[in-house]
């Protein structure tokens, strides 16, 4: 419990000199923070794209196969 209030307390005082910001200080953050969201988004779609392409190659290899196996 005592963990938890202090975690609380430091995030009040990282939120409390983020309000105080001024509206410079505050656009460069924004700026900063959108540039790293859109480079997080770029990065995800190609694992995803890999995985998906991965499952989808070894569903199609397994049609493949049991149609030959049922086949016969």
């Amino acid at each position: 419990m005592r963990l938890t209030i202090a975690e609380l307390k430091k995030e009040y005082e990282a939120n409390k000199s983020l309000a105080s910001l001024s509206a410079e200080e505050a656009s460069a953050v924004r700026q900063l923070l959108t540039s790293e969201v859109s480079v997080l988004k770029r990065r995800s779609y190609v694992p995803d794209f890999l995985i998906n392409l991965g499952v989808g190659a070894l569903f199609f290899f397994l049609g493949i196969m049991a149609n030959q196996y049922l086949g016969k």
